[in-house]
């Protein structure tokens, strides 16, 4: 998060930055991540955040984040009610200046606060940065003692502050009191007579004072401090109460003179503290952002983005969500940068394309200023800056159309933008002739594709459409209607160009029937069967992609069901190891019990016996011969060879029943000298006790020559790459195995296999059958491809 960058001749970054922030609706984001703090400084910083463009600067921001979700998710939010904003007081104690009770106070409850802070974070090893943070938090203990010794809760300087306070205080409370005692006799006497104006004590400058009718006050000796007013008062100090007044305006100076001294030596104490206690609070700060981040990720349900080191810019973000719009928003996935990096976006209005390109260009932004993104998965580099030209930009001011301003804007970006820039146009071509302004599409289109500037445009040109449709650097893609109500889907899809519904639209409007048939025939015969093409490849679109839904549904369920045979696989391997633990143990009983029987036996017979203790020798005898009658039943014995005698003579390849299994599976490794066979459970390789095998599956063996001929029509020689991509898992999985066999048979060594990213279904449905086919030796990554849409297959 940088600060704002210095202006340099001809380049003005900060005006253009700003305007983008405001169309991307970046203020309002901050505003909202802003209402989490609670302290009015952290506020005020983030909202003047700003996306970084250092990659390591880009890191730290997002792993506090990330670390103080971490913590929300499994505490409370720090306490920070106790923290208040000293800055103005640490600034006044730095110049000498005096301190008073009440802001002493605050700056003891910050000081709690923070301490309390230090010890939640201090040692913290899963949150290494919050931690840090938290340790760098200054120990300010002794001052923080020394305030709360000398100023109370209330803000007011205690008694105990020094021993002169006490006893000045001490002091002055016996003499007030024998003050306040005369001049309530006084009042006894004088109300009797009605000289006084109300039967009180008040205080004039300083002095105890009676409340006497002016027309009485020479009734009263003393001294008159003041007159009301209205003149009909006078503040009258009886001369019975002047020795004790004088004493106690006396006793009263000089506890204020040791309460200034005292506050005086507190707030140098401040001041000395002062850079501790400026670090202490900077701490805190950065906390309080962190925690209000966390907490807009936790609101938000927010991921955070991985940032690499690339050749080429891009961004690929799967099911993204504006996150101003909540939960009515509709996933987007969308991939720009890299092999292809232009992106056009068609389709009717109000259909999505402009919230699109803004939730784009917004998650960029956010991702670069250490928010969490409310998208399922974000893979991207970071760009040196976001340009956006959305909605109209018309002056009357400055004298420019709608069609100047834009043309302004695009003359500036292209001016400025680079390969790791992330530029994004609304309307391209829009706001003048629709052939010239089609054309001029193009053309930009090219600039940026040409000088591999990733770069998102939307338009209603279908031409344009078109020519993307031809560019391999570009890519279309359609925000769609449904094809039954023609109500908005707000979904994003990849590949082809969207209809713009004008006519239909217009036709459930109620509009003039006449005037839509005149419409539809002033329609070019191209413009027809093309939009008669798009529409049923849209019809078609949406039948697959509901057969993919299902598609991966099955596979989920597939999915399930090997999870949940992997766990029975695991439930039946502790239930062996506690059933051998028991049986150990058992075993261990009935050993020792047999030891302590023999041992009892022998002592018997080592001693010497007499002629009447032959009876006590036979029955000695006869629990040995019991024993040994014992260790050679069955109990004893191990299980005899011959229950085994089928498992011993398995070979690689047969089938065999195990028990909890209900169906066959293949044996991959006979069974070795340790009794241990290996299986394969579907893709799942396991090892287990012969024991635990319970008969041979009566499966025929096909016996196959030596050598196989082919007799037939030679398959015409296959590429090295092939495209699964739109197909269901079935369909996917029939054509590898077949190209797999043929790629053998013509000799090939590697295969470059194209599913495409999507949802990954596909993608992990293809690596899984590659893993487990004889024929494939190794599969890779392509380093190339930032999307993970292609697998590499080293064959046999």
């Amino acid at each position: 998060m940088n600060s704002e960058n210095q202006d340099t001749p001809d380049f003005k970054p900060l005006t253009l930055d700003d305007e983008t922030f405001r169309i991307l609706e970046f203020p309002e984001v901050k505003a909202r991540a802003g209402d989490f703090c609670a302290l009015g400084t952290a506020r005020s910083r983030i909202l003047k955040i700003k996306p970084s463009h250092d990659l390591t600067d880009i890191r730290t921001h997002q792993q506090e984040t990330q670390e103080a979700r971490v913590f929300l998710e499994s505490h409370d939010p720090l306490e920070m009610s106790g923290v208040h904003d000293i800055d103005a007081y640490l600034y006044r104690a730095s110049l000498d200046g005096m301190l008073q009770g009440p802001e002493l106070r605050e700056l003891h409850d910050t000081l709690q606060t923070s301490r309390s802070i230090r010890g939640i974070l201090g040692n913290r090893n899963d949150l290494p940065i919050l931690s840090k943070i938290g340790s760098s938090i200054p120990d300010l203990i002794d001052l923080q003692r020394l305030l709360s010794s000398t100023i109370d809760e209330t803000g007011l300087i205690r008694d105990g502050a020094s021993k002169e306070l006490h006893t000045l205080r001490t002091e002055a409370s016996g003499t007030k009191a024998r003050l306040d005692e005369t001049l309530d006799r006084a009042i006894r006497r004088l109300r009797r007579n009605n000289i006084l104006q109300e039967p009180l004590v008040t205080e004039r400058n300083g002095r105890m004072v009676l409340l006497v009718k002016i027309e009485q006050r020479l009734k009263v000796p003393g001294i008159v401090h003041d007159i009301s007013d209205s003149g009909a008062t006078a503040f009258i100090e009886p001369m019975i109460a002047i020795g004790l007044g004088n004493q106690w305006r006396e006793i009263t100076l000089n506890i204020r003179r040791e309460e200034e001294r005292i506050l005086r030596t507190v707030s140098s104490a401040v001041g000395y503290n002062g850079l501790e206690i400026y670090h202490t609070i900077e701490a805190l700060v950065r906390l309080d952002i962190a925690m209000a981040m966390g907490r807009y990720s936790i609101m938000t349900d927010g991921t955070a983005p991985i940032f690499v080191q690339a050749e080429k810019a891009f961004i690929n973000l799967s099911k993204a969500r504006h996150p101003l719009l909540r939960q009515s928003a509709v996933p987007i996935d969308i991939s720009i940068g890299g092999r292809e990096n232009v992106m056009l976006i068609t389709g009717p209005n109000a259909g999505g394309k402009t919230v699109a390109l803004k939730t784009i260009g917004l998650l960029a932004i956010m991702a670069q200023s250490g928010f969490h993104l409310p998208a399922l998965e974000c893979t991207m580099t970071a760009f040196d800056h976001v340009y956006a030209d959305i909605g109209d930009r018309q002056s009357i001011e400055q004298s420019l159309s709608s069609f100047s301003s834009h043309l302004q804007t695009l003359r500036y970006v292209m001016t400025h933008a680079s390969p790791i820039s992330l530029v994004l146009l609304d309307e391209l071509g829009s706001s003048t002739d629709p052939e010239e302004g089609a054309a001029l599409a193009k053309a930009i289109l090219h600039f940026f594709g040409h000088r591999q500037i990733p770069c998102v445009a939307t338009t209603h040109h279908r031409e344009v459409a078109a020519y993307v449709q031809d560019q391999s650097e570009m890519d279309n893609a359609s925000v769609e209607l449904d094809p039954a109500t023609l109500e908005p889907t707000f979904k994003l899809t990849k590949g082809l160009p969207g209809r713009s519904y004008a006519l239909t639209i217009a036709t459930r409007m109620g509009m003039d029937p006449d005037t839509i048939t005149l419409a539809q025939s002033l329609l070019s015969e191209e413009h027809r069967r093309s939009e008669v093409l798009l529409r049923q490849l849209e019809q078609e679109r949406f039948l697959v992609t509901q057969q993919r839904i299902a598609a991966d549904q099955e596979l989920e369920r597939n999915l399930a069901i090997r999870r949940n045979l992997e766990g029975e696989l695991s439930e039946l391997q502790s239930n062996k190891d506690q059933l051998l633990e028991q049986t150990k143990l058992e075993l261990q009983n009935q050993a020792d019990d047999l030891l302590k029987r023999l041992q009892k036996a022998q002592r018997a017979f080592t001693q010497p016996q007499g002629a009447s203790e032959n009876s006590q020798s036979s029955d000695y005898r006869r629990v040995i011969a019991d024993i040994k009658s014992e260790l050679k039943s069955s109990k004893w014995q191990p299980s005899p060879k011959d229950d085994h005698h089928w498992i011993q003579q398995i070979k690689e390849g047969d089938f065999v029943y195990v028990r909890g299994i209900p169906n066959p599976v293949e044996v991959l490794i006979p069974p070795n000298e340790n009794r241990t066979v290996e299986i394969a459970l579907g893709a799942i390789r396991a090892r287990l006790p012969s024991h635990q095998l319970e008969r041979k599956a009566d499966i025929p063996v096909i016996n196959l020559p030596d050598r196989v001929s082919y007799t037939g029509p030679v398959s015409r020689p296959i590429g090295r790459e092939i495209d699964v991509r739109g197909m269901r898992v079935e369909e996917a999985g029939r054509k590898l195995d077949s190209v797999l066999d043929q790629a053998v048979l013509q000799g090939l060594r590697d295969l470059k296999i194209v599913h495409g990213s999507g949802s990954g279904a596909l993608r992990s449905f293809i690596r899984e059958r590659l893993k487990v086919n004889l024929l494939v030796k190794e599969i890779k990554l392509d380093d190339t491809d930032s999307a993970d849409g292609v697998t590499l297959v080293e064959l046999t």
